[in-house]
């Protein structure tokens, strides 16, 4: 999943499989 500006972001799950948050994939290369 990436937003606007091209950041990737991952969703993170709790133990009862509901969407809890999501996390930054720092993966900037230039």
């Amino acid at each position: 999943m990436t937003d606007q500006a091209g950041n990737s972001y991952t969703l993170t799950y709790d133990r009862a499989g509901r969407p809890t948050g999501l996390i930054d994939n720092v993966n900037d290369t230039l």
